[in-house]
């Protein structure tokens, strides 16, 4: 796979998303188990200091099938619901993953039933620096 940027209003480039699954929650939520990764937190190994990254999937689950890995990084969110609830100041638009909004984000993600998962793989991660 071949890894490419987008320009920010600071000019440096962020990941595209390599890996995108829409995913139905679950009686146990989505399958999905993410840690923050900060400048402290060597257990979450990929990724850049303040992305939210896969720890693991459940065994059998949407993520895991569609190939969701530990190490992945979560890049943006979209509620894909009827009708869409999150994020709730604009109710159906991709909520981008940023530094900083670890718990925003993971809010989002439980009020949702339905919703488009998009992440950077571990090794694009690695590739892209």
């Amino acid at each position: 796979r071949s890894v490419s940027g987008t320009p920010t209003a600071l000019g440096m480039a962020e990941p595209e998303a390599d890996v995108i699954i829409n995913c139905h929650k679950g009686a146990k939520g989505f399958g999905i188990y993410f840690v923050p990764k900060c400048k402290v937190d060597s257990s979450a190994d990929d990724g850049p200091d303040g992305s939210i990254v896969v720890l693991r999937t459940d065994q059998g689950s949407e993520a895991q099938k569609a190939g969701v890995q530990p190490g992945d990084v979560l890049v943006a969110v979209q509620d894909l619901s009827t009708p869409p609830v999150q994020p709730k100041d604009a109710p159906g638009t991709s909520l981008r993953i940023r530094q900083g909004n670890y718990q925003e984000s993971l809010e989002c993600i439980r009020g949702m039933s339905y919703c488009r998962f998009s992440f950077l793989s571990a090794s694009a991660a690695a590739a892209f620096g």
